[in-house]
């Protein structure tokens, strides 16, 4: 009987040093495992803007083969959605959502409409460029609110748009 624990592939609070540990050659993990691991640390990095986490995981050689821009949720949220949304309503994050936001972006992140009718999915289908200025804050009734400076009249009848 192997009485060896599992390695931890879902870290709570997953560090740059410890993804370094676990994917190097040396840790034991097997191919499936490091995607796992990789995949975790990426929706953690997205779900509360961690950039350099991120910024880490799209510029390591040995974390590079196992990212997958085009992940989604159990729900079928996208990775950016998923920063644009993330975790809880401090709006000292807006600023770190906004830069993941563009990093995922410019990777080339998966922009396809989410599971649910989003005002993302309204910038996609009116093929808003990355380029356009695009800034978010939480409103009073913690919904996110959106600024398009690109087309932004063709969102005025979007239920999602509130005004800011």
């Amino acid at each position: 009987m192997d009485i060896t624990p599992e390695p931890d592939l879902h870290p709570l609070y997953p560090s740059t040093a410890h993804v370094a540990v676990s994917l190097s050659s040396h840790s034991g993990l097997t191919p499936s495992q490091k995607s796992k691991l990789v995949q975790h640390c990426l929706t953690r990095a997205c779900l509360f803007a961690d950039i350099s986490l991120l910024q880490y995981l799209l510029s390591d050689s040995s974390a590079q083969p196992h990212v997958d821009l085009s992940l989604r949720d159990d729900e079928g949220i996208g990775l950016v959605s998923l920063t644009i949304h993330g975790f809880g309503g401090d709006s000292d994050r807006d600023l770190d959502r906004e830069e993941v936001v563009r990093l995922l972006v410019s990777q080339g992140a998966d922009l396809k409409p989410d599971a649910g009718k989003t005002l993302l999915s309204t910038l996609i289908r009116t093929d808003v460029d990355s380029s356009c200025i695009m800034h978010s804050r939480m409103d009073t009734f913690a919904s996110r609110s959106f600024v398009v400076a690109a087309n932004a009249s063709l969102l005025l009848d979007d239920p999602w748009v509130f005004s800011i």
